[in-house]
């Protein structure tokens, strides 16, 4: 699988260059896993996809801080790092996460 960003929360926290930074990371580093399972033929579960990790552009509206991109509201909503500063996801981001396996597995 890619993984989600959950420190794209950071952007709520007041933080949106360590928030840019992260997803910058994130892509690199599921980009470079991507490429590792395809060489080996293995199915990849898009997670990255599925909590728009890339999404600045589009927005939603976080209780609590307002206006925000739709890949920190997804940071904020499908994984505790905003509530709780925990980085797990919310039964919301596991739900998303094992349809993204659903997708990948044929």
């Amino acid at each position: 699988m890619t993984y989600y960003d959950p420190f794209l929360g950071l952007w709520a926290a007041g933080q949106p260059a360590l928030a840019s930074g992260s997803e910058h990371f994130a892509v690199q580093l599921n980009d470079t896993l991507a490429t590792t399972y395809h060489a080996a033929s293995d199915p990849v579960a898009d997670v990255q996809a599925a909590f728009a990790v890339t999404d600045f552009s589009d927005t939603a509206t976080l209780p609590g801080a307002g206006t925000v991109p739709l890949n920190v509201y997804n940071a904020c909503t499908l994984t505790w790092f905003c509530a709780a500063t925990d980085i797990h996801p919310t039964t919301a981001g596991y739900t998303l996460i094992t349809r993204a396996f659903h997708d990948a597995i044929p």
